[in-house]
Parts: C-alpha cells; structure tokens; sequence
C-alpha cells in the first residue's frame, strides 16, 4: 500500500513540474512574440521591370533578451526575381525607440532583387530559429527552479518575417526619348 502512495505522489508531482514547464514555456514565447521579432524594410513598394533594389531584414529585441544560437531555417524563394544575397558580417546592433520602449535593431540580412516581369509579387518570409535567454522575474524563480535553476530560463523560438507584396510595373515606352528609371540623386 506505501508503495502505491509513493507512486500516485511521484505521479502527481511529475503531473505538476510537467504543468509548471508548460507554462513557463508558453509564458516565455508570449514573452518573446512582443519583445524580438524580424523587421522587413524597402524603400518603396512599387518599382519597374529591370530596377534593382535591395530587400532588409532586421533583427529587433528587448536589450533584456539575449540571444544565444541564431540559425537560418528558410530563405525567401524570390519568384520572378532575380536575387543576389548582400553578405553581412556581423550582427552590429543599435538603439531604436517602439511605441517609447528601446530596443536593440541589427541589420540581419539583405537581397538586391531585380524583376523582370511586371505584376504583383509576394514575397515569402525569412525564418530563423533562435535559442532565447529570458530572465526569471524573483516572483517565479521559487515555482520555476527546475526549469530555471539559475533565474535565467532557455528556449528554442521561431523567427519568422512578414510576407511583403510589391508591385512591378511596366517600363513606360516612350518612343522620341530614352526613359531612365530609379532613384537618382542629383547632390
């Protein structure tokens, strides 16, 4: 009879820690969905067949965030496109203010792209999958000791950009005059 009490009591202590876990799991990546997050920037949405231009991507999180491993899952496939990837050195971070928090932003990869077609294109996310360092608040470090023995907690966290749309248009014919296309700066 001690024997099945000491097993329902390892039972529901295993029931317990599991619950426990999974909640500090999902606690840590409702955490992470505000405070890290992958930024998509182009300098406009329209271009014309044949114009180059380059596509970011950055990296922006909460300084309290640290990242340990960052590594590339998926490229965007550039359909219709012609890419060639910019090569980054290394991940260089700056201050940047969100809706009056800091984060830090860093430039994390970049593509020229060159349409050939007109039309409206998608293009598909970049993902990344990147082991998270979260803090423990004092609050929690009691309830989740074995999960976080040293206050800080570890987790593997999916990176995922937005799907961008762009619009290709036309080359304008002109028939008396040559027609230049792009952004030309005259200083």
């Amino acid at each position: 009879m001690k024997y099945y009490v000491f097993l329902l009591i390892i039972l529901l202590f295993s029931l317990i820690s599991k619950t426990y876990s999974q909640s500090l799991q999902e606690l840590s990546e409702s955490v992470a969905n505000i405070n890290i997050f992958i930024e998509t920037k182009l300098n406009k949405k329209e271009f014309f067949e044949k114009e180059s231009f380059v596509y970011c991507f950055y990296l922006v999180k909460n300084k309290n965030i640290e990242l340990n491993d960052l590594q590339l899952l998926s490229y965007p496939s550039f359909i219709s496109l012609k890419s060639k990837e910019i090569p980054i050195e290394e991940l260089s971070y700056y201050d940047t203010i969100i809706d009056g928090l800091t984060f830090s932003k860093a430039l994390l990869n970049r593509f020229m792209l060159t349409p050939s077609n007109p039309g409206t294109y998608h293009i598909d996310p970049i993902i990344f999958e990147a082991k998270i360092s979260l803090p423990i608040d004092d609050t929690y470090k009691n309830l989740y000791r074995s999960e976080a023995p040293n206050g800080i907690y570890t987790f593997s966290y999916i990176l995922k950009s937005i799907s961008t749309e762009i619009i290709i248009k036309k080359i304008p014919e002109s028939p008396d005059r040559p027609v230049f296309i792009g952004d030309f700066n005259l200083d």
